[in-house]
């Protein structure tokens, strides 16, 4: 039965924040990012393959009322079904008095299951059980994809009701345990006052809550909703789930974040939709066909996954450096930072790389980093990790960049190669470097934070996550291609668009300047050295400090060049922005944090395209805009006007 606790008269309101973490994705790549990285987390020592099933059914009303009640049912009648109709849960007020309830199934195979002692008293006990179940904000993985105890916060979120119960077989003890748990907001019942979350299970004689392992109870949940867990592993189900989960729109979050150990024959998927009987298969031989159906860019992406593992398996293959050791240079203050350079490469070597690149094939690097933990004994090891390059000048403006952290795509970081590019992919798998990158790693696994990992303080320096963030992927292409690859900001902005022809000498006035002559010789003096003529600035920034903001306009030299080369028309334009920090202009950027502004709430901060321009997206510090017409206006208001703000434009 459900345990839904009161709170205490002295207790303050909150309601859970969990679900923020995961916002800026939509809920279904949200459920699929989170099971399948606790699938994978799960792995059997002895399997070679993890499946995964997605199952989406229709369950009569009288067998989800059977998994309604509540310890109050009997005293008070209450039920789940009027703990979702209270008032006070606003949206997420829910009536449940359906016949039938359309529910998801989702459930692993080739996994141990929820392992671990069951007793929630021990709350960073080794324990995949008490994580699961009990932990909010604290980590029991040690060397798993997942390290902050949150993300079951997406199998509630997935749901209307903000439910799921859950059953296991465990491989440490074959035993099966049933539980649940609900993520509701604080509430009343009948003026009685509820902390909002509950779980699932049975209440001892202490009042204690336990897994139900009943025997019969078990098997009753099982027949009720078609499962068969004969084997170890995890079946979660979802009631209520949110009909934006779709059989497509699970194969399309797949194929985008998990194609890595799909191409490796490391993960299975079956998606099956009993109400409208369709069915796909993921696996090694059909993924490259599934992804001819999606977007164009996902199925070139995968096509150059494939090629590239192919390309690092291939014993001898000459397009693939393996054992390439990264340069530490010492800079002001003796900051390390990594940098791959000529020097790094045998001279043969840099040149079959070059020429495989320039012809447009795949190149691949096998690059070493030494890292170390800050622990008393421990001692330097080295770790390795691969990145794999191509620009073909059929596809080199696709620009598809990510880095992968053992099998899952950290989504939001990018190469920052701004020059075109086919594809890029970092694949970060060995077990070590895993390990000192998810220390970087925010809860939706979407970005590498600096300051997170300084708090941790479990590694010796950071000099490597800088470079793996931001000069693996850009060395290497500049190695490559000869173009000096740097962050494309406002002076240079022109450079991106389109040629911005200088006047010939002596032609700016329309006529030839007359040289003095010289008093001593009578002849003219040699000509003073023309100053080296930097491109004019084309986008201005205002400060609106009466607004707390900036507005963006062109400035005269690009509506001249635009007047000019008037098929460049629409382009688009990325405007970054973040609060200055002591540590200067780039520190002020990798620190940003959603807590300072999050431009996607319009929450304070209001972006707006007045005119000649459209806003694209808004996304935590970035706004995406196109610009079409050369008089454009984009005004962004509502900052911290006690701080100072940079802003920063890019193509």
């Amino acid at each position: 039965m459900w345990s839904f606790r009161p709170t205490d008269k002295q207790e303050q309101n909150q309601g859970s924040k969990l679900d923020e973490f995961f916002n800026s994705q939509d809920i279904t790549t949200s459920l699929v990012r989170e099971s399948l990285q606790n699938s994978l987390d799960a792995k059997l020592s002895t399997s070679n393959l993890i499946r995964v099933k997605f199952s989406i059914q229709n369950t009569p009303k009288n067998v989800i009322k059977k998994y309604c009640k509540t310890y109050d049912t009997d005293e008070d009648g209450i039920d789940l079904s009027q703990h979702l109709a209270s008032e006070d849960l606003g949206k997420y007020k829910l009536n449940i008095n359906e016949e039938k309830t359309r529910c998801l199934l989702v459930e692993d195979y080739g996994t141990c299951g929820l392992t671990g002692i069951v007793d929630k008293s021990d709350a960073w006990a080794q324990s995949n059980f008490v994580g699961f179940w009990w932990n909010v904000g604290i980590s029991n993985k040690p060397s798993a994809n997942g390290s902050h105890g949150v993300g079951k916060t997406t199998l509630t979120s997935s749901s209307s009701a903000l439910t799921f119960l859950a059953l296991t077989k465990r491989s440490d003890d074959d035993r099966k345990y049933l539980i649940g748990f609900s993520n509701l907001p604080p509430h009343r019942i009948k003026n009685k006052y509820y902390r909002g979350y509950g779980r699932f299970g049975r209440e001892d004689e202490e009042s204690n809550l336990l897994p139900i392992d009943d025997k019969q109870e078990i098997y009753n949940f099982e027949t009720s909703f078609g499962i068969q867990r004969n084997e170890p592993g995890l079946t979660v189900l979802i009631p209520w789930v949110s009909n934006d989960i779709t059989p497509k729109a699970i194969e399309t979050a797949v194929l985008t974040d998990y194609y890595w150990p799909v191409l490796n024959g490391q993960l299975v998927i079956e998606i099956e939709d009993f109400i409208e009987e369709t069915s796909i298969l993921i696996d090694k031989k059909s993924i490259k066909e599934l992804a001819s159906t999606q977007d164009n860019n996902i199925a070139a992406l995968i096509e150059f996954a494939s090629e590239s593992i192919e390309l690092r398996n291939v014993s001898g293959n000459p397009n693939y450096f393996a054992g390439i050791d990264v340069k530490q240079i010492k800079g002001p203050k003796n900051k390390i930072d990594g940098q791959i350079t000529e020097e790094c490469f045998t001279e043969s070597n840099l040149e079959i790389a070059r020429e495989a690149f320039k012809n447009g094939e795949i190149v691949g690097f096998g690059l070493c980093l030494p890292i170390q933990k800050s622990t008393i004994g421990e001692k330097p090891r080295t770790t390795t990790f691969d990145v794999f390059l191509q620009r073909n000048e059929e596809t080199k403006n696709i620009k598809l960049d990510q880095f992968i952290r053992k099998q899952i795509v950290i989504s939001r970081e990018k190469s920052g190669i701004a020059y075109p590019f086919s594809f890029a992919i970092l694949v970060a798998e060995d077990k070590d470097i895993s390990d000192y990158l998810k220390i970087a790693e925010e809860p939706a696994h979407n970005n590498w934070h600096f300051k997170r990992f300084r708090d941790e303080k479990i590694y010796t320096s950071e000099w490597q996550l800088r470079f793996i963030k931001h000069y693996a992927m850009k060395n290497l292409f500049t190695l490559l291609s000869g173009l000096n690859d740097e962050d494309t900001i406002i002076d240079d902005f022109a450079d991106h668009i389109f040629k911005i022809f200088e006047p010939s000498a002596g032609e700016t006035s329309g006529q030839k300047q007359k040289q003095p002559k010289s008093k001593e010789t009578g002849q003219n003096p040699k000509p003073k050295p023309k100053p080296e003529v930097r491109n004019p600035a084309l986008i201005a920034i205002d400060q609106k400090s009466d607004e707390n903001g900036f507005r963006i306009h062109p400035t005269s030299h690009l509506k001249e060049a635009l007047i000019q080369s008037s098929d460049v028309l629409p382009f688009v334009i990325k405007v970054k922005t973040a609060y200055a920090v002591l540590k200067g202009r780039n520190a002020s950027f990798n620190q940003y944090s959603k807590l300072d502004f999050d431009l996607s709430k319009n929450e304070g901060v209001t972006v707006e395209a007045l005119k000649g321009a459209n806003i694209i997206s808004l996304d935590e510090n970035i706004i995406e805009a196109e610009i079409n017409s050369l008089d454009f206006t984009i005004e962004a208001k509502g900052f911290d006007k006690v701080r100072d703000l940079l802003v920063k434009v890019s193509t």
